[in-house]
């Protein structure tokens, strides 16, 4: 799976990962293949916020797979 990932270490303080593991939906929630993505200018602010790992880009398109 990939995904950007909050990492204070990188120039861009994002990082995009491509060796994270499939999601294990809980109860009430889906698995979506997403299409298109986009960090909104309120994630931008977050990212210097939030600890590293967390994954910005809740605006998205895409499939619900499961």
């Amino acid at each position: 799976m990939h995904a950007l990932v909050n990492d204070t270490s990188h120039p861009l303080a994002v990082n995009l990962r491509t060796d994270l593991s499939e999601p294990d939906p809980a109860p009430g929630e889906v698995v979506v293949a997403v299409e298109a993505s986009t960090v909104n200018r309120g994630e931008l602010a977050l990212l210097a916020a939030r600890p590293a790992g967390w994954r910005p880009g809740q605006d998205v398109a895409g499939v619900v797979v499961r």
